[in-house]
């Protein structure tokens, strides 16, 4: 596929070609959303963010949980070349701090629930100056006087056509945070370019098209549900329902209510949802794939109780996922090939390539500009460590952090 778009253009293209097709809603709301109703909403607040001053490459970070307003924004900061900053919700004190002054950000937006969270740490907070609420700011009572408060109002504009853009696909669109698992969490900065050529290989490996529908309770400040699915069903065509959070209980129950045909899973997921034991009802369900990894019960094992196929893919965040199996090609034993997108080798500490065999570090250079990070924000000398001799170390980015 290998479009050169980016993501506003993208929306816009799809909402000029399938404006009255269902695009998204959350679980439980009765009317799906279509993309032109969705895309209208982005261009009211896209105008409404640039009346108030929101300016190419500024940064605006995003405290939500999943909700429409999430995708609104996110949508509408891309359309004016602004730069989404994606905050992790179970981040406190001196980690929250952290993240939100990393950018220089000066706007915030976050709900209503998140008051006392932003409330404790408001001394701590350098360059923010306004807090905009997508529920409504004016009934909040915890005194937060170092911000000017908006809400979804003010930001709501009367104009609702396409904004004049002026954004390249290899331009960053977006900050996300890597979980810091081994060191203190990096700011990825993620091209256009990269999340479109996730949302592609997702596309071509399961074959997701337009009569499609996903379904996800994963979070929105990660890119899985964010590139992985729903950029993906907006790439073809088809329909993503959101869940505010995932359930184990009302998993299942879900993909029936909304007809999902596929969705994305995490391993320790797939654990979950094999522990209840087996019963005859596992199969009555609309999905036909899933795409995911790792799969700690037998990929087999799930395809067969579940009544699916899987794909099974290798990467992380920083690069996206850079090989994958195919849903039915019976490999069990590996997570496919490498996308065509990557170079890989195997290669010593020095990078020096090893023979046949031999273990090693995985290294990988990206075929084109643009698919891969662009380098950790306001963190060169990591960057400087990850990306080594034109190629990235899984390694050095485990290392990392």
């Amino acid at each position: 596929m290998s479009l050169r778009i980016d993501l506003g253009g993208l929306l816009e293209a799809q909402a000029s070609r399938r404006g009255e097709r269902p695009f998204v809603k959350m679980v439980g709301d009765e009317n799906w959303i279509t993309y032109a109703e969705f895309n209208e909403r982005a261009n009211r607040v896209a105008h409404g963010l640039a009346a108030i001053g929101i300016r190419r490459n500024d940064y605006v970070c995003i405290v939500l949980r999943n909700c429409i307003e999430y995708l609104v924004f996110s949508y509408a900061l891309k359309k004016i070349a602004a730069v989404e900053v994606s905050i992790n919700t179970e981040f406190r004190g001196v980690g929250l701090i952290r993240l939100l002054n990393l950018t220089g950000a000066k706007l915030v937006v976050t709900e209503s629930v998140f008051i006392d969270t932003l409330g404790d740490i408001q001394t701590n907070l350098i360059d923010i100056k306004r807090l905009l609420f997508v529920d409504g700011a004016e009934t909040l009572g915890t005194p937060l006087e170092r911000f000017e408060r908006l809400t979804l109002d003010d930001v709501w504009s009367n104009q609702t056509s396409n904004p004049a853009r002026n954004v390249h696909d290899t331009d960053i669109a977006q900050i996300q945070f890597t979980s810091g698992t081994t060191g203190l969490s990096k700011g990825l900065m993620s091209p256009h370019r990269h999340a479109i050529r996730k949302a592609e290989g997702v596309a071509d490996y399961c074959g997701i098209n337009e009569n499609d529908c996903s379904y996800t309770p994963w979070t929105l400040f990660h890119s899985g549900a964010a590139h992985h699915e729903v950029l993906t069903v907006l790439l073809t065509g088809g329909r993503v329902a959101i869940r505010s959070r995932f359930s184990a209980s009302r998993f299942w129950d879900d993909i029936r209510s909304v007809g999902a045909t596929w969705f994305m899973i995490v391993g320790s997921v797939e654990a979950i949802l094999c522990t209840p034991e087996p019963k005859e009802s596992d199969r009555d369900n609309p999905v036909r794939v899933v795409f995911g990894c790792p799969y700690p019960v037998a990929r087999r094992e799930f395809e067969e109780r579940f009544g699916l196929k899987t794909v099974d893919c290798y990467g992380l965040e920083d690069c996206g996922y850079v090989s994958s199996t195919r849903p039915g090609d019976g490999d069990y034993t590996t997570q496919g090939k490498p996308r065509d997108i990557y170079e890989l080798r195997i290669g010593d500490e020095s990078d020096a390539l090893l023979p046949v065999g031999q273990a090693g570090e995985i290294l990988i250079r990206p075929r084109e500009p643009g698919v891969i990070l662009k380098g950790y924000f306001g963190q060169p000398e990591v960057t400087s460590e990850a990306f080594r001799n034109g190629c990235v170390s899984y390694r050095r980015l485990w290392a990392c952090g």
